[in-house]
C-alpha cells in the first residue's frame, strides 16, 4: 500500500491554525477531521500544480510534482477510509474558513515570478509543514475516535517530516 500523505497546504496556512477551534461539542468529530484532510489535500494538488507550471527551479518543480501525485493518492486513501467507515466528509466552519483562504492565498501566489516564486512556495511549505505536524500533534490525532483514522493520522505524521526536510533543503539551496 502506497503511503498515506497529508501535508498541510501552503494555502491554508493561516487558516490551519483555525483547527484549534473546537466543535460544538469541544472536538472534531471523524467526519470533520476527513473534511479537513479532503480540503488539505486539494488545496497542495492545486499549489502544486501552480507551482509546476510556474516555477524555476528543477527542485521546485519535482517537489511540487511529488505534492500533486502524494495528495492525489492521499485523497484516494480517504476516500477508501470514509467509505470502510460510512463516513461523509462533513462541512464546518473550520473547514469553509480554510477553503476559501486557500482560494486567497493561491490568487496572490499567481501573481509570484521567478525566482521570486520559488522562494515564497518553498517558505510556505516549510512553514505549513511545521503546523501541519503541531495540528496533528494537538488537533486532528487528539479528537479522532476511529482508531483507523487515528492509525492514518499517526503515520501521515512522518510523511509530513519528510516533506518538511526535503523542503527545508530546497528552501536552503535556493538561499545560496
Amino acid at each position: 500500500m502506497k503511503k498515506l500523505i497529508l501535508i498541510v497546504s501552503v494555502y491554508s496556512l493561516l487558516s490551519l491554525k483555525a483547527v484549534a477551534a473546537p466543535a460544538a461539542d469541544g472536538a472534531l468529530k471523524d467526519s470533520q477531521i476527513i473534511n479537513v484532510l479532503v480540503n488539505l489535500n486539494n488545496s497542495e494538488i492545486n499549489a502544486g500544480r501552480l507551482a509546476k507550471s510556474k516555477a524555476g527551479d528543477k527542485s521546485v518543480k519535482g517537489f511540487a510534482e511529488e505534492m500533486i501525485e502524494g495528495h492525489s493518492q492521499s485523497n484516494i486513501d480517504i476516500k477508501k477510509l470514509s467509505k470502510d467507515l460510512s463516513l461523509k466528509a462533513e462541512s464546518d466552519s473550520i473547514s469553509d474558513k480554510m477553503k476559501k483562504d486557500s482560494e486567497d492565498k493561491l490568487a496572490e501566489l499567481k501573481s509570484e515570478k521567478a525566482p521570486a516564486f520559488d522562494s515564497t512556495y518553498m517558505d510556505a511549505q516549510v512553514s505549513g509543514h511545521q503546523d501541519a505536524l503541531k495540528t496533528l500533534d494537538e488537533k486532528l490525532i487528539p479528537n479522532a475516535k476511529s482508531p483507523q483514522l487515528i492509525s492514518m493520522l499517526n503515520k501521515t505524521k512522518g510523511v509530513v517530516q519528510n516533506h518538511l526536510d526535503m523542503a527545508t533543503k530546497i528552501q536552503s539551496s535556493l538561499k545560496k
